[in-house]
């Protein structure tokens, strides 16, 4: 500073101030691609059931406030999905709440009244990196299994070290010394801006660049789900109502029946198929109209309508499939092999092309992504970008949800699948187990027995 502020001409103020405020705009940009592991944590939590929890006191904690309280009406999503803990709560005022700063006990206690888990992400927001409510209560949901993201100005500090993430946008000593609402208070509204708005597009809650979750809760919300639906599918403000009327005023609804031509019920399975993804949807419904014609599928070879039994004939050329056809040798008794083969009965057993099913396990073994821990690791995103270069697109949402759940559970039941094999008394018990797990049915636990017959003493 080359002149005291106050002695400042208001123009000459006001420049200084603005000069000030640029700095923040580097700083958020240097720690973006921490910003982007932020992000796949949401997501991945939040497709789990989970919730994002903004954790703060004082400014940061009003800061993680407004960012949650926008969630909902922007995106349509519960209350309960994006929260925010304030020290003091959120009606106290800040003379009550200040002194709360200090309460780090009371930061324990705030993360073991919202029961925070493993299901969970929970972001701490101090500009100091060293209030004791916050590192108190980012500490505990850390001890309680949650993912811990940190967002401060200062490295090095206890709220960083006491992350799994730390997002650091260091904007320098503030105009005003001290008063963290100016260029950290910033960063910090810039930085959740992106976590939030950037994890409910990846969950599909955004289109092109349209809010297309948005609760119709008065009118000019209905106007813009109006307006969405009419320029989106190209009709009248006039059809557009009536098709969005027709779609129970169902914004995503309606877009997929106008732009797929199929019924509100269809639009809904294709949108659950897609994990509520407007563009995946229509993928899906085009990949769907190219089968019934018998067009090209993505795999390169042409899609033939079965006239013989569908479900008989893709079980004939299931029966062709060996452990020794992927390069899988299970007579060594492995964890490793015996888990590769597991994973591509998970695959092959969906109904679909051998070969797709093939090229999607050969992704993944690529990528490194043929153990529990390495496909818990990787996450949801990465696991449907896997699974789509196998152009295994049809079932890319279900079929990594269906792997991070068999996964875990795999894990906490078992441990491992040869604790499984040594456990099941015989291949009718071991069928039985397979089955407990969610997502696998008769068709995959009968290729597994099959490929693991004469290399399991049991079998």
């Amino acid at each position: 500073m080359t002149a005291p502020l106050d002695a400042l001409p208001l123009p000459a103020l006001l420049r200084r101030l603005h000069e000030e405020d640029r700095r923040v705009l580097p700083a958020v940009e240097r720690v973006l691609p921490q910003v982007a592991r932020a992000v796949r944590a949401a997501v991945a939590a939040l497709r789990r059931g989970g919730r994002l929890i903004y954790v703060g006191a004082g400014t940061s904690g009003r800061i993680g406030l407004l960012d949650a309280l926008e969630v909902p009406p922007t995106f349509g999503v519960p209350p309960e999905t994006v929260q925010a803990v304030v020290a003091g709560g959120i009606g106290a005022t800040v003379e009550a709440a200040s002194p709360l700063e200090d309460d780090a006990a009371l930061g324990r206690r705030e993360m073991r009244r919202l029961r925070v888990g493993r299901r969970d992400v929970v972001v701490g927001i101090a500009a100091s990196g060293s209030t004791p409510f916050t590192v108190a209560a980012l500490a505990e949901a850390r001890r309680r299994g949650a993912t811990t993201v940190a967002l401060a100005a200062r490295p090095r500090t206890p709220l960083v070290r006491t992350a799994h993430i730390a997002i650091v946008p260091q904007t320098g000593e503030e105009a005003v010394r001290g008063s963290t609402r100016l260029k950290a208070g910033t960063a910090q509204k810039l930085v959740l801006n992106m976590l939030s708005t950037a994890a409910m597009i990846r969950l599909g809650h955004v289109y092109r660049n349209l809010m297309v979750d948005v609760r119709p809760l008065n009118e000019k919300l209905r106007r813009r789900a109006v307006d969405i639906v009419a320029e989106v599918v190209g009709l009248p403000p006039t059809e557009a109502e009536v098709l969005l009327t027709s779609a129970g005023g169902e914004t995503k609804v309606a877009l997929v029946m106008g732009l797929a031509g199929v019924d509100a019920a269809r639009a809904r399975r294709l949108l659950q198929e897609a994990g509520e993804s407007v563009r995946l949807a229509l993928r899906r419904a085009r990949a769907g109209r190219a089968s019934a014609h018998g067009t090209a599928d993505p795999a390169g070879g042409r899609v033939r309508k079965d006239r013989s039994g569908g479900a008989r004939s893709r079980a004939r050329r299931r029966k062709n499939l060996w452990p020794r056809d992927l390069a899988i040798d299970l007579t060594s008794r492995d964890e490793g092999e015996r888990f590769k083969w597991f994973l591509a009965c998970l695959l092959f057993g969906k109904p679909i092309q051998q070969a797709v099913a093939r090229r999607a396990y050969e992704e993944l073994a690529r990528e490194g992504l043929v153990t529990p821990e390495a496909i818990l690791g990787a996450g949801w995103d990465r696991l449907v970008q896997v699974l789509d270069r196998g152009h295994y697109v049809r079932y890319d949402f279900s079929t990594a949800t269906k792997l991070l759940e068999v996964c875990r559970t795999l894990k906490e039941r078992y441990g491992s699948l040869s604790n499984i094999l040594g456990q099941a008394k015989g291949p009718r018990d071991l069928a039985r187990r397979l089955r407990e797990f969610k997502g696998i049915g008769p068709v995959t636990a009968r290729i597994f027995l099959r490929g693991i017959r004469g290399t399991w003493e049991k079998g």
